[in-house]
Protein backbone atom coordinates (compact mmCIF):
# COMPACT_ATOMS: atom_id res chain seq x y z
CA UNK A 1 0.00 0.00 0.00
CA UNK A 2 2.82 2.66 0.55
CA UNK A 3 3.92 3.13 -2.93
CA UNK A 4 0.62 4.35 -3.73
CA UNK A 5 0.63 6.97 -0.66
CA UNK A 6 1.76 9.82 -2.48
CA UNK A 7 -0.88 9.79 -5.20
CA UNK A 8 -3.54 9.69 -1.70
CA UNK A 9 -1.99 12.52 -0.30
CA UNK A 10 -1.80 14.35 -3.65
CA UNK A 11 -5.80 13.30 -3.95
CA UNK A 12 -6.05 14.35 -0.47
CA UNK A 13 -4.99 17.64 -0.63
CA UNK A 14 -6.42 18.66 -3.52
CA UNK A 15 -10.09 17.64 -1.99
CA UNK A 16 -9.18 19.88 1.46
CA UNK A 17 -8.26 22.46 -0.88
CA UNK A 18 -11.68 22.33 -2.64
CA UNK A 19 -13.73 22.14 0.60
CA UNK A 20 -11.33 25.19 1.87
CA UNK A 21 -12.25 26.81 -1.17
CA UNK A 22 -15.78 26.37 -0.68
CA UNK A 23 -16.36 27.31 3.04
CA UNK A 24 -14.98 30.53 1.42
CA UNK A 25 -16.90 30.64 -1.71
CA UNK A 26 -20.16 29.38 0.29
CA UNK A 27 -20.17 33.08 2.06
CA UNK A 28 -20.48 35.19 -1.15
CA UNK A 29 -23.54 37.20 -2.60
CA UNK A 30 -24.30 37.53 -5.92
CA UNK A 31 -23.65 39.47 -8.57
CA UNK A 32 -24.45 43.41 -6.86
CA UNK A 33 -26.83 43.96 -10.15
CA UNK A 34 -29.08 40.70 -9.33
CA UNK A 35 -30.05 42.40 -5.77
CA UNK A 36 -31.42 45.67 -7.54
CA UNK A 37 -35.00 46.18 -7.72
CA UNK A 38 -36.15 45.55 -10.71
CA UNK A 39 -35.26 43.05 -14.20
CA UNK A 40 -34.27 45.91 -16.11
CA UNK A 41 -31.66 47.16 -13.29
CA UNK A 42 -30.03 43.83 -13.79
CA UNK A 43 -29.53 44.14 -17.58
CA UNK A 44 -25.83 44.26 -18.45
CA UNK A 45 -22.41 42.36 -18.61
CA UNK A 46 -21.55 40.29 -15.21
CA UNK A 47 -18.61 41.31 -16.10
CA UNK A 48 -18.93 44.73 -14.11
CA UNK A 49 -19.23 43.08 -10.74
CA UNK A 50 -16.46 43.60 -8.33
CA UNK A 51 -16.01 40.30 -7.42
CA UNK A 52 -16.19 39.24 -11.18
CA UNK A 53 -12.25 38.37 -11.16
CA UNK A 54 -12.26 37.00 -7.38
CA UNK A 55 -15.40 34.84 -9.07
CA UNK A 56 -13.39 34.03 -12.09
CA UNK A 57 -10.40 32.77 -10.11
CA UNK A 58 -12.01 30.79 -7.63
CA UNK A 59 -14.15 28.78 -10.56
CA UNK A 60 -11.55 28.15 -12.54
CA UNK A 61 -9.21 26.99 -9.82
CA UNK A 62 -11.90 25.00 -8.94
CA UNK A 63 -12.74 22.88 -12.39
CA UNK A 64 -8.50 22.59 -12.97
CA UNK A 65 -8.18 20.97 -9.67
CA UNK A 66 -11.53 18.83 -10.08
CA UNK A 67 -9.85 17.94 -13.86
CA UNK A 68 -6.44 17.22 -12.38
CA UNK A 69 -7.60 14.73 -9.47
CA UNK A 70 -9.76 12.57 -11.78
CA UNK A 71 -7.32 12.74 -14.44
CA UNK A 72 -5.20 11.50 -11.69
CA UNK A 73 -7.31 8.70 -10.77
CA UNK A 74 -7.60 7.28 -14.40
CA UNK A 75 -4.23 7.58 -14.79
CA UNK A 76 -3.68 5.45 -11.89
CA UNK A 77 -6.14 2.83 -12.79
CA UNK A 78 -4.99 2.86 -16.46
CA UNK A 79 -1.26 2.29 -16.17
CA UNK A 80 -1.44 0.17 -12.69
CA UNK A 81 -4.78 -2.11 -13.35
CA UNK A 82 -7.84 -2.05 -11.67
CA UNK A 83 -6.77 -3.16 -8.92
CA UNK A 84 -4.72 -1.58 -6.07
CA UNK A 85 -4.70 -1.53 -2.41
CA UNK A 86 -6.21 2.20 -3.13
CA UNK A 87 -7.72 2.10 -5.85
CA UNK A 88 -11.26 2.63 -4.88
CA UNK A 89 -9.74 5.25 -2.05
CA UNK A 90 -8.22 6.84 -4.95
CA UNK A 91 -12.08 7.10 -6.69
CA UNK A 92 -13.92 8.16 -3.74
CA UNK A 93 -11.68 10.93 -3.11
CA UNK A 94 -11.63 11.79 -7.18
CA UNK A 95 -15.63 11.79 -6.94
CA UNK A 96 -15.21 14.15 -3.71
CA UNK A 97 -12.64 16.50 -5.53
CA UNK A 98 -14.73 16.29 -9.10
CA UNK A 99 -18.00 17.47 -6.95
CA UNK A 100 -16.92 19.94 -5.23
CA UNK A 101 -14.30 21.92 -8.02
CA UNK A 102 -16.63 21.16 -11.10
CA UNK A 103 -20.31 20.88 -9.50
CA UNK A 104 -20.91 22.75 -6.49
CA UNK A 105 -17.78 26.01 -7.08
CA UNK A 106 -20.85 27.85 -9.30
CA UNK A 107 -23.39 27.00 -6.70
CA UNK A 108 -21.24 29.21 -4.32
CA UNK A 109 -19.37 31.61 -6.62
CA UNK A 110 -22.51 32.98 -7.78
CA UNK A 111 -23.97 33.42 -4.27
CA UNK A 112 -26.93 30.56 -5.17
CA UNK A 113 -26.10 28.90 -1.83
CA UNK A 114 -27.34 32.41 -0.19
CA UNK A 115 -30.06 32.54 -1.73
CA UNK A 116 -31.86 29.50 -1.67
CA UNK A 117 -30.48 29.74 2.02
CA UNK A 118 -32.91 32.32 2.29
CA UNK A 119 -29.75 34.66 3.33
CA UNK A 120 -30.23 37.39 0.36
CA UNK A 121 -33.18 38.06 -2.09
CA UNK A 122 -33.13 38.82 -5.60
CA UNK A 123 -35.78 39.63 -7.92
CA UNK A 124 -36.96 37.32 -9.97
CA UNK A 125 -34.17 33.83 -9.59
CA UNK A 126 -34.70 33.92 -13.31
CA UNK A 127 -31.39 35.82 -13.23
CA UNK A 128 -29.15 33.44 -11.52
CA UNK A 129 -29.98 31.41 -14.60
CA UNK A 130 -27.10 28.85 -14.74
CA UNK A 131 -26.30 29.33 -18.42
CA UNK A 132 -25.88 33.14 -17.77
CA UNK A 133 -23.38 32.79 -15.58
CA UNK A 134 -19.82 31.29 -15.43
CA UNK A 135 -18.42 28.81 -16.72
CA UNK A 136 -21.08 28.10 -18.60
CA UNK A 137 -21.57 30.81 -20.30
CA UNK A 138 -18.41 30.22 -21.67
CA UNK A 139 -19.05 27.13 -22.73
CA UNK A 140 -22.30 25.22 -21.92
CA UNK A 141 -21.32 22.19 -24.03
CA UNK A 142 -17.83 21.94 -22.18
CA UNK A 143 -19.41 22.25 -18.97
CA UNK A 144 -21.91 19.42 -19.55
CA UNK A 145 -19.27 17.25 -21.78
CA UNK A 146 -17.19 16.69 -18.89
CA UNK A 147 -19.56 16.30 -16.30
CA UNK A 148 -21.54 13.65 -18.31
CA UNK A 149 -18.28 11.67 -19.29
CA UNK A 150 -16.77 11.67 -15.85
CA UNK A 151 -20.50 10.56 -14.64
CA UNK A 152 -20.51 7.71 -16.92
CA UNK A 153 -16.97 6.83 -16.50
CA UNK A 154 -18.01 6.58 -12.23
CA UNK A 155 -21.13 4.64 -12.97
CA UNK A 156 -19.02 2.27 -15.25
CA UNK A 157 -15.78 1.65 -12.98
CA UNK A 158 -17.31 2.14 -9.64
CA UNK A 159 -19.82 -0.84 -9.24
CA UNK A 160 -16.86 -2.95 -10.50
CA UNK A 161 -14.16 -1.44 -8.69
CA UNK A 162 -16.20 -1.69 -5.64
CA UNK A 163 -16.82 -5.36 -5.80
CA UNK A 164 -13.03 -6.17 -6.75
CA UNK A 165 -11.64 -4.04 -3.64
CA UNK A 166 -14.26 -6.23 -1.29
CA UNK A 167 -13.12 -9.46 -2.27
CA UNK A 168 -9.53 -8.57 -1.90
CA UNK A 169 -9.80 -6.79 1.13
CA UNK A 170 -11.46 -10.25 2.52
CA UNK A 171 -8.96 -12.52 0.93
CA UNK A 172 -5.84 -10.17 1.54
CA UNK A 173 -7.08 -8.74 5.07
CA UNK A 174 -6.47 -5.33 3.94
CA UNK A 175 -8.70 -2.90 5.75
CA UNK A 176 -6.90 0.15 5.77
CA UNK A 177 -8.48 2.15 3.19
CA UNK A 178 -11.98 1.64 4.08
CA UNK A 179 -12.23 4.74 6.31
CA UNK A 180 -11.40 6.96 3.99
CA UNK A 181 -14.30 5.98 1.10
CA UNK A 182 -16.69 5.71 3.87
CA UNK A 183 -15.59 9.47 4.76
CA UNK A 184 -15.73 10.34 1.36
CA UNK A 185 -19.32 8.47 0.57
CA UNK A 186 -20.42 10.72 4.21
CA UNK A 187 -19.15 14.08 3.21
CA UNK A 188 -20.70 13.60 -0.32
CA UNK A 189 -24.23 12.78 1.58
CA UNK A 190 -23.59 15.62 3.39
CA UNK A 191 -22.75 18.19 0.51
CA UNK A 192 -25.86 17.11 -1.23
CA UNK A 193 -28.51 17.51 1.83
CA UNK A 194 -26.45 20.76 2.38
CA UNK A 195 -26.97 22.00 -0.74
CA UNK A 196 -30.81 24.06 -1.00
CA UNK A 197 -32.11 24.49 -4.39
CA UNK A 198 -29.28 22.86 -6.29
CA UNK A 199 -31.51 20.84 -8.67
CA UNK A 200 -34.13 23.74 -9.31
CA UNK A 201 -31.14 25.99 -10.32
CA UNK A 202 -29.39 23.46 -12.55
CA UNK A 203 -33.11 23.26 -14.02
CA UNK A 204 -33.50 26.65 -14.62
Amino acid sequence: MKKFLPVVALQILISVVLLTGGLVAMQFPPAERFRMETSAAAAGSISTDSLYPTRVTFIVAGMCLAGFSAALFFWSFVTRGRWTSTALLEFSIACVSFYLGWMMDPYWVHGIYQVYSGNIEVDGLTVLDPKRLIPMAWSELLWFGVLGSFTFAALCIGPTLFIDHIREMIREREWASIGGVVICLALLVALMLGSPGYGRWMGD
